[in-house]
C-alpha cells in the first residue's frame, strides 16, 4: 500500500529550494571589485609591507599592535550553551567541550604553536593585513577541530565562482623549485572529515563596499607612518653629516693665524670653561649661534603629531603607548577604560562572531566568546548599577529580592525578602496585606533574632534597641509601621537586630558591620538559602 502524503502540494511548496535565477548577476553586483570567476582577487596593500615598514620600523605601530594583542590573549576563550553570555551555561573546561575548540584556542593550536601564540598572531594579522586573516582548519576523523594554523595572507587569494564570491582559496607554497598551488574550500560547518578534511576560514574587518576586501588601521595611518620614518631618517643622516660649529666669531680687519689660534683657544675651553666670560681686543666682533634652528625644532612637533595620528588610527590613547607621565591618575584610568570599552571589546566581538562558526554553525546551541569577566574596567557600569540598587535597598525603595535580581543572584524564598524595609526609620513598609506582613514577621530568622532580651540582662554590645516588627495597618498604599504594643499597653523592646534594615540583611550574609554606602560586596546574599 502506498504511503499517503498529508497536503502534498503544501509540503512541496514548503520544501522547495530557494530561487537561484539571476544569482550570478546578484553576486557580481554585491561588490564593485568583483572580477571574472576563477581569477583570484588582488590587493594593493600587502601584509609584508605592513610588517616591514610599519610593525618592524615604527615604534608607535609596534607598541599599538603589542598593546592590543597582549591584552587580548590574556582573556581565555569560553563557550556558552543554550543562551548568551548572560543567560547561557558557561563551559570553560576543555574536557566538557565536544568541539575541542577550548583546547585548541587556549592550550595548543597546532604542533608548533600554543593557543596564546596562535591568538597573538591572529590578532596581529587582523590589525596589519588588509586582506584579513586566513585560518586553515584541519578536522579530526570524528569531525572535531583538530588543529588551526595561519598561512601568510600574501600567499592566499580568494577565488570567486559563478554563485559564490568566496568560492575557494588559492594557497601558494613558497620556496619550492616548482610553484605549487593548492585550492582549499571555504569552511563549511555542516561538512565532515571525509568531505572536507581541510578548509579555510576567512576573518577580516569588513570593508564598507567591497565584500572580498578587509580594512586595516595601516591604511589611514600609512602617511603618518611614512612621515615618522622619513623624519627620523632625515635627522639621523643630518646628525651624521653635520659639520656645523657651535658658533661663528667674526673679527673685523686682518687677523694673523697666531691671533686666530689665540682667540679660538679662549673660546674652546671645553666643559670646564662653560659659561665663562672671555675678553678680547678687536675693532669689531660679531657672533652667530649655529647650534639650533627652527627647522630642528620642527622635527619634534612633526614626530609628536604623527605618533598621535597613528595611535588614533589604532583606537588607542597616546598615554597607553608612551606612558602617562604628563597626565593625572584619573585621566590615565579613563584612557585605559576607553581602550577596553571602545576598542578592545568591539574588536573581540567582531573576532568571536566570525570564529563562532567553528562550534558547528551559527544557529547551534554553542556560543564562542572571549571571557571578559576578569577585566575590571569593563564592570564599572555594572558595579555602579549595583551600588545604586544597594542605596535603593537601604532607603526602602526596592525589596531584597529585587536587589538580588539586579545583582544577578537567585531570589530568596521568604516573605520577608518580598516586602519593603525602611532602614533609616527602623520600620517596615508593605502594601495593605495583613497576610504578607504577618508572614514576613513570622519568618523563622526574624522570630529568632527579634526575641526580647531576658529581664535584668544587657543587650549585646554594639546592638541598639529597636522596636519589634509589626504589620502595616491601613487600607491602601504603602505605610510605615510604628512600634507595636504588648498586651499591657507598653511598647515591646527589641534588643537584637531585626529584618527592618538592609544592615540586618547584609549582616545575615556573614558580613561584619555595615557595608560602604556606595557599594555592594561580591558575596552579598550568600547567607540566604
Amino acid at each position: 500500500m502506498a504511503r499517503r502524503e498529508f497536503f502534498p502540494a503544501l509540503r512541496r511548496a514548503l520544501s522547495r529550494s530557494p530561487e537561484t535565477k539571476g544569482l550570478p548577476e546578484r553576486v557580481r553586483a554585491s561588490s564593485a571589485g568583483y572580477v571574472i570567476p576563477g581569477i583570484p582577487y588582488r590587493t594593493g596593500w600587502d601584509a609584508k609591507r605592513a610588517v616591514e615598514q610599519g610593525y618592524e620600523a615604527s615604534t608607535t605601530v609596534f607598541r599599538c599592535v603589542e598593546f592590543i594583542c597582549s591584552n587580548v590573549i590574556e582573556q581565555p576563550v569560553v563557550l556558552f550553551k543554550d543562551g548568551t553570555e548572560k543567560t547561557g551555561r558557561k563551559i570553560d573546561d576543555p574536557r566538557k567541550d565536544s568541539t575541542r575548540l577550548l583546547h585548541v584556542l587556549n592550550r595548543r593550536a597546532n604542533p608548533w604553536e600554543s593557543g596564546k601564540i596562535f591568538r597573538h598572531r591572529l590578532v596581529a594579522q587582523f590589525l596589519l593585513s588588509k586582506k584579513g586573516v586566513f585560518v586553515e582548519v584541519i578536522r579530526t576523523r570524528s569531525g572535531r577541530i583538530g588543529l588551526l594554523s595561519l598561512p601568510d595572507p600574501d600567499l592566499v587569494s580568494i577565488v570567486p565562482n559563478e554563485t559564490d564570491p568566496m568560492g575557494a582559496f588559492e594557497v601558494q607554497t613558497p620556496n619550492t623549485s616548482v610553484k605549487s598551488v593548492n585550492y582549499l574550500p571555504r569552511f563549511d560547518p555542516d561538512a565532515d572529515a571525509q568531505s572536507q578534511p581541510a578548509s579555510i576560514l576567512w576573518i577580516r574587518s569588513p570593508h564598507p563596499l567591497v565584500m572580498w576586501k578587509g580594512t586595516s588601521p595601516m591604511d589611514p595611518a600609512g602617511l603618518d607612518i611614512d612621515l615618522e620614518k622619513y623624519a627620523r631618517l632625515y635627522n639621523r643622516r643630518f646628525l651624521q653629516n653635520d659639520g656645523r660649529p657651535g658658533g661663528l666669531l667674526s673679527v673685523k680687519g686682518q687677523v694673523t693665524p697666531d691671533i686666530m689660534d689665540m682667540i679660538q683657544a679662549q673660546f674652546s675651553g671645553g666643559v670646564e670653561s662653560a659659561g665663562r666670560t672671555t675678553v678680547i681686543s678687536a675693532d669689531s666682533v660679531s657672533f652667530a649661534d649655529t647650534s639650533g634652528t627652527p627647522r630642528d625644532m620642527m622635527w619634534g612637533e612633526l614626530s609628536k603629531a604623527t605618533k598621535e595620528d597613528i595611535c588614533a588610527a589604532f583606537g588607542l590613547a597616546p598615554s597607553l603607548i608612551f606612558g602617562a607621565s604628563g597626565e593625572t591618575f584619573d585621566n590615565a584610568d579613563a584612557d585605559y577604560a576607553q581602550a577596553w570599552e571602545l576598542r578592545l571589546k568591539p574588536l573581540l566581538g567582531l573576532l568571536d562572531d566570525q570564529l563562532d562558526v567553528l562550534t558547528g554553525g551559527y544557529d547551534d546551541d554553542l556560543l564562542l566568546r572571549h571571557d571578559l569577566s576578569g577585566v575590571w574596567v569593563l564592570g564599572r557600569h555594572e558595579r555602579e548599577r549595583q551600588d545604586r540598587a544597594a542605596a535603593d535597598l537601604d532607603r526602602g525603595a526596592i525589596t531584597y529580592n529585587e536587589y538580588r535580581e539586579i545583582t544577578g543572584r537567585d531570589p530568596v524564598k521568604a516573605a520577608a525578602a518580598d516586602v519593603l524595609w525602611i532602614a533609616a526609620a527602623g520600620k517596615m513598609a508593605v502594601a495593605s496585606d495583613e497576610k504578607t506582613s504577618q508572614e514576613a514577621i513570622d519568618t523563622p530568622v526574624a522570630t529568632a533574632l527579634a526575641a526580647p532580651t531576658p529581664p535584668g540582662e544587657l543587650p549585646p554590645s554594639g546592638q541598639e534597641e529597636r522596636p519589634q516588627l509589626g504589620p502595616a495597618r491601613g487600607e491602601a498604599g504603602l505605610r510605615a509601621v510604628g512600634k507595636p504594643e504588648a498586651e499591657d499597653g507598653e511598647p515591646e523592646d527589641m534588643e537584637r537586630a531585626d529584618l527592618r534594615s538592609s544592615e540586618f540583611l547584609l549582616n545575615l550574609e556573614g558580613k561584619q558591620g555595615r557595608p560602604r554606602r556606595g557599594g555592594s560586596g561580591p558575596d552579598a546574599g550568600a547567607g540566604w538559602h
